[in-house]
C-alpha cells in the first residue's frame, strides 16, 4: 500500500544517491500487488548513461534476489515490506519475467526521451509534420540558416536597406560591425528553453516599426540631451545666485557637474559614476564653508538639481546604448523568422524546442488526457539529478508529479546542489534549494507538494578514502564561509560529510609557477607512483577543465608512451590513418604541399612501404618541385584515371586499400560512417568531403573500446564517476563564463515607453550598468562563481583512493582557485620549502600473496600496451638539414607565427602550439620557434619593434611605383612620427634583401612617410640590420 509523499533527498558526492533511487524504485515494484508495476513507474534520468545503469541496476538486483543471493537489497526489501524472504525471491523472478518481456515498457529514461514520447503522441496538435526530424547539431542548423538571411538580404528591398543604414551608422560611430559574426553571437539566446516566453511579451515587428522605434530611441536621445543642458545651466545659475565662491566647493563637485557639455560634446560614463557617487557621499563643502548660510540655504536646491541631472545623464546612456544594440536586437528577430522558415521547410524540431513544446500540450491537457495518449498511466515519479533540472523541464514535469499526488502516489526527488553544473544547458539549482516552494506561476501546485512534502539526507560518504573526504570537508566549508552569497552559504553548510571508508588514502595540492610547470614531468611522477603503489593504467583518471588542456595531456601520453583513452581528448585528428588518408586524397585533388609534406613523411616511416625506392634526400632537397606524378612513379599500386572516375565513397575506400588502412580501425569506421551521413543528405564534391573532414576531426570523439589505460576526461563528463586515483594537472581555472551567453534577455527591466517589452544587451558590467540593470551582471557574477565550486567540488570528490593536484600561485581574490590556493598555503600541513600540501599516505594495493616474476609483469604491460594503445598522432621529426635546404617552407611558418604578434608574444607562443598540436609542425620545430620567440621578447633592443604605444600592422600590403605589390612584415607608426618596417628572413643575410627594404622605405615616403626606417632581423641568428 503506497501514501501520497513528495521525498526529498539531498545527497553529497559518494554518499549512495544511486543506491537510494535503485532501492526506492524495487521497493515501489514489491509494494505492489500486480507484477507489472513496473509500468507504472516512470525514472527519469539527465543522460543516457545514468538511465542504462539504472536499468542495468534493477534488473541485476532481481536476478541476483531470485537466484537465491542474499544481498542487502533483498535484506532491505523485506524488512521494509515486511516480507519474508523467500517471497520476496519468488516474486522477484515474476517481475523479472514480465520486465524481459514487456521491456519497451519499463520506463527508466532520460528526459529528453520522455519529453520526445509526448511530442509524438501530440504531433498533429502541435501541427508537426508525422515524419519529423530532430536537429541536434543546432550550432550547424544556425550557421544553415544565417547563411540563407544574408542571400535573403539582396533580394527584400526594405531589409536591405535597412542593414545598409546600420552599417553606415556604424561606420560612421566607427564601430565595427561584421553582421555574420553579430548572428552568431546569438546562439545562447536562440537556444535557450525559454526562447518563446521572451519573444512571446514582443509583438512582431516589421522592418519599417522597427526603424520606428530606433527613431524614437534616436529622438529620445536628442531630447535628454537638451534637457541635461537645461538642468547643467539652472545649476550653474543657482550656483552664481548664491554667491558661494568657487573654494566653498569639495573638489569642485557641484560646478563640476553643472559644467557639463560646456567643454566637450559628450559625456564619460566614469563622469556619470562618480557624480553618481558623490550624491551618495553627500560632501558637497569644503570645511570651512559647511556652516555656512548661504551653503546651508541652497543645498537642498542644488541637490534636486543634482538629482535631476543624475537622472537625465543615466537616461542618456540607456539611449545610447540601446541605439548602440538596437542592430543587433532587430537582427535576432530576422533570424528567429529564417530559423523557423527553415525548420518548417525540412519538417525538423530543434532539440531545445523540445520542453516549450511540451509546455504548450501540458497547458491546454490534463496529465490524465496525456497518460491516455501514451498508453501509459504513472502512478510515481522518480526525477534523478534534481538540481540540473532547468526551469521549463520542471514546470512540464510538475503537473505529472501532482497527479501522482493526488492519486496516493509516491514521488521522489533525488540531488546535490553542490553538483549542479550544468547551467549552461538551462539547468537551474534555485528548484532544488527552494523546494518544496515553486514558482509563483505555479502556486497550483504548491498546496500538495508542501503537504506530503519529506526531506532526507544523506551525509555519508562511502566512496572516499579518509584524506579525500577530510580535505574535501574542511576546504569547501572555509570556502562558504567566506561569502556573503545566499545560494552559496545555503548549498554548503551541510558539506561535511561522515567518514565511511578506512582506506587512509593520500591527498596532495602542489603550487607550482605557471611558466615553469612541466606537465610530462608531474605526469610522468605521479602515473609512476601510482603504478608503484599496485594501481593500473585503468585506475588512473586525469580530470582536466577544458578540452584543450585534455589534448596536452594526451599529447605528453603519447611521447611517454602511456596508454591512454578519452572521449574528450581521443578525437577523429588524433589517428594517424586518418590523417594519412585526409593527406594523401588532399594531395592528390588539390597539391597541398602541407598534405604533401605529411604523406612523405608517413611514406618515410611506414614499414609497409619499405620496400619502395624513394631518394629521400633528394626528395627533400627539392621538395617543392615534387609532385603527384613523382610519387606514382614510386607507388605503382595507385592508378589516377581510375580514381578520378569513381565516386566519392568508392574514391576513399579505393585509397583505403592502396594505403592498406584496415576499415575496421574504430576512427576508420566511425570517418566512414560520418562521411556516408555528410554524402547522403546532399550532393558534394570530394573538396566538400575534406572541408568537412577538417571541419569535424576536433568535434569527433571516438569510441576505441575499454582497454588497460588511463582515463583523460572533462569534469562535466566526470560526474557521477567516481575513480581510484584523480589527478588534476590544471587546477587553477578562472570563472569563465559557463553558460556562454554572449548576449541576454532584459525582459521586465527597461521601461516600456519606447513600444518594446523586451530587449537584449551583452553580458557585460559597463553596457548592463549603462542600461541601468547592474543586477542582471551581479546576479550573473554570483551564479558564476557558484558554478566554478561546484565544478572544483565534482572534481575533486572523484576521487577513491588519491588526489593529486598543482595549482598556480596567486595573490587575488577574484576566482574561486584563488580560494582555493589561500586555503592550501595556510593549511597546517602545507610545506613552505616544497610548495606542497601533503597528508595521508600512499597506501599499496599489491596483493602480498601474489608474487610474479618482475621481467614478466614488465613484458606483459608491455605487450598490452602495444594492442590495445591508440594510435599515435604522427609526429613530423624532419632529415637532418632539411630546414636548412627547405627555408621556404621554414619561413612560412615562422612568419605564421610572427603574423600573429603585435605586442603581446602570447599570441605567437599560442599559434606555435596549434601548430604542433595539429601536426603542421614537429616538435622539434615548435621547441626552436618558442626558443626564437623569447629570444626576440627579451632582447631589449628590439622593444622599440612591439612597443604597446604605437600603431603596428602585420602583413601589411603596399605597392611600388611600378605597380608591383609587397606584403611588409611588421610595419610600426611610432608616436614619435618615426615610421620603421620591420622584415623577417630565415636564411643566410643576403645584398637583394636590403634592396628589398629599400624598396619598401621608397614607397613609404613617397605616401608622406618622410622619416622612415628599415631593419632586417636574420632568424635564428638574431642579427639586426638597420637598411
Amino acid at each position: 500500500m503506497n501514501y501520497s509523499s513528495l521525498n526529498v533527498y539531498r545527497s553529497s558526492a559518494g554518499s549512495g544517491k544511486t543506491y537510494t533511487l535503485v532501492n526506492a524504485y524495487l521497493k515501489l515494484l514489491f509494494s505492489s500487488y500486480s507484477d507489472y508495476s513496473f509500468k507504472t513507474i516512470l525514472a527519469i534520468t539527465f543522460t543516457n548513461k545514468a538511465a542504462d545503469e539504472m536499468k542495468h541496476r534493477v534488473i541485476s538486483t532481481l536476478e541476483q534476489i531470485s537466484n537465491g543471493k542474499k544481498t542487502d537489497v533483498r535484506d532491505y526489501l523485506s524488512n521494509e515490506l515486511n516480507i519474508d524472504s523467500h517471497k520476496i525471491e519468488l516474486r522477484a523472478g515474476k517481475i523479472l519475467v514480465k520486465i524481459i518481456h514487456n521491456y519497451s515498457d519499463l520506463s527508466i529514461l532520460t528526459i529528453d526521451r520522455f519529453t520526445h514520447k509526448i511530442i509524438k503522441s501530440f504531433s498533429k496538435e502541435l501541427g508537426l509534420s508525422f515524419q519529423y526530424d530532430i536537429e541536434l547539431e543546432e550550432k550547424d542548423f544556425l550557421e544553415e540558416c544565417i547563411v540563407q538571411l544574408l542571400d535573403y538580404v539582396g533580394s527584400d528591398k526594405d531589409l536591405t536597406k535597412y542593414l545598409h543604414e546600420m552599417v553606415d551608422e556604424s561606420v560612421r560611430k566607427s564601430q565595427n560591425f561584421n553582421i555574420e559574426r553579430q548572428l552568431n553571437l546569438f546562439k545562447s539566446l536562440l537556444f535557450k528553453s525559454d526562447r518563446d516566453d521572451q519573444i512571446n511579451v514582443l509583438e512582431k515587428l516589421n522592418i519599417e516599426e522597427f526603424s520606428q522605434i530606433r527613431n524614437s530611441v534616436i529622438s529620445n536621445f536628442d531630447k535628454t540631451i537638451v534637457s541635461i543642458k537645461e538642468v547643467a545651466k539652472k545649476g550653474r545659475e543657482l550656483i552664481s545666485e548664491s554667491g558661494l565662491p568657487e573654494n566653498a566647493f569639495s573638489r569642485k563637485r557641484f560646478p563640476q557637474i553643472f559644467n557639463v557639455f560646456l567643454e566637450e560634446d559628450v559625456i564619460k560614463f566614469k563622469f556619470f559614476e562618480n557624480i553618481t557617487k558623490w550624491n551618495e557621499e553627500q560632501k558637497w563643502f569644503n570645511k570651512a564653508f559647511i556652516n555656512d548660510a548661504s551653503a546651508i540655504s541652497y543645498t537642498p536646491i542644488l541637490n534636486d538639481q543634482t538629482a535631476l541631472i543624475i537622472k537625465e545623464i543615466g537616461n542618456y546612456f540607456k539611449y545610447l546604448e540601446i541605439n548602440k544594440h538596437f542592430t543587433a536586437f532587430s537582427l535576432v528577430f530576422l533570424l528567429i523568422d529564417r530559423i523557423e522558415t527553415t525548420k518548417k521547410d525540412k519538417g525538423v524540431i530543434l532539440i531545445s524546442d523540445f520542453h516549450q513544446l511540451i509546455g504548450k500540450i501540458i497547458e491546454n491537457e490534463p496529465a490524465g488526457f496525456i497518460y491516455e495518449r501514451l498508453g501509459s498511466r504513472f502512478n510515481h515519479v522518480l526525477i534523478d539529478e534534481f538540481q540540473d533540472t532547468s526551469s521549463k523541464q520542471w514546470s512540464n514535469l510538475l503537473p505529472l508529479v501532482h497527479e501522482s499526488l493526488s492519486s496516493g502516489g509516491t514521488n521522489l526527488l533525488v540531488g546535490d546542489a553542490k553538483q549542479a553544473i550544468y547551467r549552461w544547458r538551462d539547468g537551474d539549482v534555485t528548484q532544488f534549494i527552494n523546494l518544496p516552494k515553486v514558482d509563483s506561476s505555479q502556486k497550483e501546485f504548491s498546496s500538495l507538494l508542501t503537504q506530503y512534502y519529506n526531506e532526507y539526507k544523506l551525509d555519508s560518504n562511502w566512496r572516499s578514502s579518509k584524506s579525500v573526504v577530510k580535505f574535501n570537508n574542511d576546504l569547501f566549508s572555509d570556502i562558504s564561509s567566506k561569502f556573503n552569497h545566499s545560494s552559496i552559504s545555503d548549498i554548503y553548510k551541510d558539506v561535511k560529510q561522515n567518514i565511511v571508508n578506512k582506506d587512509i588514502g593520500k591527498v596532495e595540492v602542489s603550487i607550482v609557477e605557471k611558466d615553469i610547470f612541466e606537465l610530462k614531468d608531474y605526469l610522468t611522477k605521479h602515473i609512476e607512483l601510482s603504478l608503484d603503489q599496485g594501481f593500473s593504467y585503468q585506475d588512473i583518471n586525469v580530470l582536466v577543465r577544458f578540452k584543450k588542456e585534455g589534448m596536452l595531456v594526451a599529447d605528453v601520453f603519447n611521447e611517454i608512451d602511456v596508454p591512454f583513452v578519452s572521449d574528450d581528448s581521443v578525437f577523429l585528428a588524433s589517428s594517424v590513418d586518418y590523417k594519412f588518408l585526409f593527406h594523401f586524397i588532399q594531395f592528390i585533388e588539390i597539391q597541398s604541399d602541407y598534405s604533401k609534406l605529411h604523406v612523405l613523411k608517413r611514406l618515410e616511416s611506414d614499414s609497409k612501404f619499405s620496400h619502395k625506392s624513394f631518394n629521400w634526400n633528394e626528395i627533400y632537397s627539392n621538395l617543392k618541385d615534387f609532385t603527384i606524378n613523382e610519387l606514382l612513379i614510386h607507388f605503382n599500386e595507385m592508378d589516377l584515371s581510375y580514381y578520378f572516375s569513381l565516386s566519392i565513397m568508392e574514391k576513399i575506400s579505393y585509397i583505403l586499400h592502396v594505403l592498406k588502412i584496415d576499415v575496421l580501425n574504430p576512427y576508420i569506421d566511425k570517418l566512414l560512417d560520418t562521411t556516408w551521413n555528410f554524402f547522403y543528405k546532399k550532393p558534394c564534391t570530394m573538396y566538400d568531403v575534406l572541408e568537412m573532414w577538417k571541419e569535424k576531426e576536433l568535434k569527433i570523439s571516438v569510441d576505441v573500446g575499454t582497454q588497460n589505460a588511463v582515463r583523460i576526461i572533462t569534469i562535466h563528463k566526470a560526474k557521477g564517476l567516481e575513480f581510484p586515483i584523480v589527478i588534476i594537472p590544471f587546477g587553477s581555472w578562472k570563472n569563465t563564463n559557463s553558460t556562454n551567453q554572449s548576449y541576454v534577455w532584459l525582459n521586465q527591466h527597461l521601461d516600456k515607453e519606447l513600444g518594446i517589452a523586451n530587449f537584449i544587451a551583452p553580458m557585460q558590467r559597463t553596457s548592463l550598468s549603462r542600461l541601468q540593470v547592474d543586477e542582471v551582471y551581479q546576479k550573473e557574477m554570483e551564479l558564476l562563481f557558484l558554478d566554478n565550486i561546484n565544478l572544483y567540488y565534482v572534481a575533486f570528490t572523484r576521487a577513491i583512493d588519491n588526489l593529486y593536484v598543482c595549482m598556480n600561485p596567486t595573490s587575488n581574490f577574484t576566482d574561486v582557485s584563488d580560494f582555493i590556493y589561500d586555503f592550501v598555503i595556510k593549511h597546517d600541513s602545507f610545506d613552505e620549502e616544497l610548495s606542497r600540501l601533503s597528508f595521508g599516505e600512499n597506501e599499496s594495493k599489491v596483493n602480498p600473496d601474489f608474487n610474479v616474476n618482475d621481467d614478466a609483469s614488465i613484458e606483459s604491460n608491455h605487450l598490452d600496451f602495444s594492442t590495445a594503445h591508440l594510435p599515435k598522432t604522427i609526429s613530423l621529426v624532419l632529415p637532418k638539414g632539411y630546414y636548412k635546404n627547405d627555408q621556404i617552407l621554414y619561413g612560412d611558418f615562422f612568419h605564421s607565427i610572427m603574423e600573429k604578434i603585435f605586442t603581446n608574444f602570447n599570441m605567437g607562443h599560442l599559434h606555435n602550439k596549434q601548430l604542433y598540436l595539429s601536426n603542421e609542425i614537429s616538435k622539434d620545430l615548435y621547441d626552436e620557434f618558442t626558443k626564437v620567440l623569447n629570444q626576440i621578447s627579451n632582447n631589449p633592443k628590439l622593444n622599440f619593434l612591439f612597443d604597446a604605444n604605437s600603431t603596428i600592422y602585420n602583413e601589411r600590403e603596399i605597392y611600388l611605383e611600378d605597380n608591383r605589390k609587397f606584403i611588409i612584415d611588421k610595419l610600426i607608426l611610432a608616436n614619435n612620427g618615426k615610421t620603421y618596417i620591420l622584415d623577417y628572413k630565415t636564411g643566410e643575410e643576403d645584398q637583394k634583401h636590403l634592396k628589398q627594404v629599400s624598396e619598401y622605405i621608397n614607397a613609404l615616403k613617397g605616401a608622406g612617410y618622410k622619416d622612415c626606417t628599415g631593419y632586417l632581423l636574420y632568424i635564428p641568428s638574431m642579427t639586426l640590420l638597420e637598411v
